[in-house]
């Protein structure tokens, strides 16, 4: 019985040493030194590590977030956690902020207890999601659209009962080059298929 006990706690410990917290000592030692007095509105803290742009903040008195974005990347990491427990209560990946791939939900105290796919709702109707359209990008054009660079923006979208992809980008801009032309990409969002490509006037 001691055994069993011994072993339960055990593993108890392991499973609460696993649970991802937020860094809330180097939140509070840069927000202190930036923002001391403001917990009305959102408070931010951002910096670099290993090739990763990270943001940490808090939502007024509320949830902390943490954004981990690669350089140059499409695709940001959100976490977000307990306001007292300081445990991960929810993450996921979003591309441009549209949410993808697999989404999970913990408790307060940092166990999980949902996910939420979602792109499913794509899959179920037979649609190319985000990740399928960027292999063919790839694939057939030599355009990496997963760099933030080079996507301006895409969606899927039904017409006459038919789903299509546009997918606007600048394809291989140049270091610096900040008017680089636009073009945008039609695709038959079942087969993915190409059907058009046309110039795309960025405004701003």
């Amino acid at each position: 019985m001691k055994n069993l006990l011994f072993i339960s706690l055990f593993l108890s410990a392991a499973v609460h040493s696993q649970v991802k917290k937020m860094d809330i000592e180097k939140f509070r030692k840069h927000i202190g030194l930036t923002d001391k007095e403001n917990i009305t509105s959102n408070r931010t803290f951002t910096y670099e590590n290993g090739g990763n742009v990270i943001t940490l903040w808090q939502q007024g008195s509320g949830e902390y977030r943490e954004d981990v974005q690669k350089k140059n990347s499409v695709y940001t990491t959100t976490f977000l956690y307990n306001q007292y427990t300081y445990a991960l209560q929810y993450e996921g990946l979003y591309c441009k902020g549209t949410p993808v791939g697999i989404h999970k939900k913990y408790s307060k105290y940092g166990k999980l207890i949902e996910q939420t796919d979602q792109d499913l709702s794509l899959r179920e109707i037979g649609v190319f999601t985000r990740k399928d359209m960027a292999k063919i990008m790839k694939r057939d054009f030599n355009i990496n659209i997963e760099k933030e660079d080079e996507l301006y923006m895409m969606n899927a979208f039904d017409k006459d009962g038919k789903y299509f992809w546009r997918i606007v980008c600048r394809p291989h801009p140049e270091k610096g080059a900040d008017f680089a032309p636009a073009f945008a990409y039609l695709f038959d969002a079942k087969t993915g298929e190409f059907l058009s490509k046309s110039v795309f006037v960025i405004e701003g």
